[in-house]
Parts: C-alpha cells; structure tokens; sequence
C-alpha cells in the first residue's frame, strides 16, 4: 500500500479535492507534529487555493530557517 503522502500527491494530481481534503485530514489527526505534517498542510492548502494556509505555513517556515 503506498504512504498516505504519496496518496495525496495522486490525489493532488488529478484534481481530486474530495481526496485531498479526506487524506489530508486523516493524516493530520493521526500525526499532526511530524516531519512530513507541514508538507502535507502546504500541499492540501496549495491545491485548494487555501490562500490563509498558506501565508501561515510561510511565516512558519521563515521563522524555522536559519
């Protein structure tokens, strides 16, 4: 079975926004503080033209670099 990220990312591909929304928050409630979680914010946000989401995730990530 492929990883849920990678689930999304297909999802993403053909546009499904049902798949998206439903993979995105089942991986979020089931590891919403690890490595990949922001990815997965960012692509849920991306491909639903979350345009709120994704100022967020880019004040987190300039907080984060060096």
């Amino acid at each position: 079975m492929a990883a849920p990220e990678h689930l999304l990312e297909l999802a993403a591909y053909t546009g499904d926004t049902a798949t998206i929304r439903r993979l995105g928050a089942r991986y979020l409630a089931l590891d919403s503080a690890g490595d990949l979680a922001d990815f997965v914010r960012w692509h849920v946000a991306l491909v639903l033209g979350d345009r709120e989401a994704l100022t967020a995730l880019r004040a987190r990530h300039a907080e984060l670099a060096p």
